[in-house]
């Protein structure tokens, strides 16, 4: 009799060197730290089976994730083992909440239509010259709550699978506001929905960001 496999959806933060790690590299280092926490999971068929697992919107290498979205397709009696993931993942990941996914749902690329984000300034420089340009930004209608906090510019910015941080931040550069990258600190706070009368939309328990 095979095995009884449930789609989980869970979190994931990369911070540090983490961040440099490509996305495309994510699916396989998440399935050794599963197996090596004790879940089974499943695989695709065919002739190079590989484990059932969907990454949310991709981010650029070197940006800090707090709150990714993934899912796993993983076996019922081993879904105990998911709290030990954490500990088999290198140096700047950690993982988050994970639940079942119950019942019919979308793909996770279809969940996750918006991002919340945070922007600053490496150096000194004035802040609100970055929501004056984001302003001027052919990306500018995807943008929703565009304010300053604490000295970073925090936004909510839809259509993350084909609009992200790359886009915003070479306009940034056009606009004279930075030079490169690195005069810029790009976070990407969470992943989730986006209703326009109820705003952000979490795909899972969500308080408050972890530290950066």
């Amino acid at each position: 009799m095979g095995a009884d496999f449930v789609r989980v959806r869970f979190a994931y933060s990369k911070r540090r060197g983490a961040c440099f790690i490509p996305h495309a590299e994510l699916p396989t280092l998440f399935a050794r730290a599963m197996r090596r926490a004790g879940l089974t999971l499943e695989l695709t068929q065919g002739f190079s089976p590989h484990p059932k697992i969907t990454l949310g919107p991709p981010l650029p290498v070197g940006v800090v994730g707090l709150f990714e979205v993934a899912e796993a397709r993983v076996s019922a009696d081993t879904l105990g083992s998911f709290e030990g993931v954490g500990g088999h993942l290198p140096q700047g990941f950690g993982i988050g909440p994970h639940a079942p996914v119950e019942g019919p749902s979308p793909a996770l690329s279809k969940l996750c239509s918006a991002g919340e984000y945070l922007i600053g300034l490496a150096g000194d420089g004035p802040l609100e010259a970055i929501p004056e340009a984001l302003g001027a930004w052919d990306g500018a209608h995807l943008l929703r709550g565009l304010d300053v906090q604490g000295g970073m510019v925090r936004f909510f910015m839809l259509e993350p699978d084909s609009v992200g941080p790359s886009a915003v931040v070479k306009h940034l550069i056009s606009m004279g506001v930075a030079s490169a990258w690195s005069d810029l600190v790009f976070v990407r706070v969470r992943l989730g929905g986006w209703d326009e009368s109820r705003g952000f939309l979490d795909l899972l328990p969500y308080d408050s960001p972890w530290e950066v």
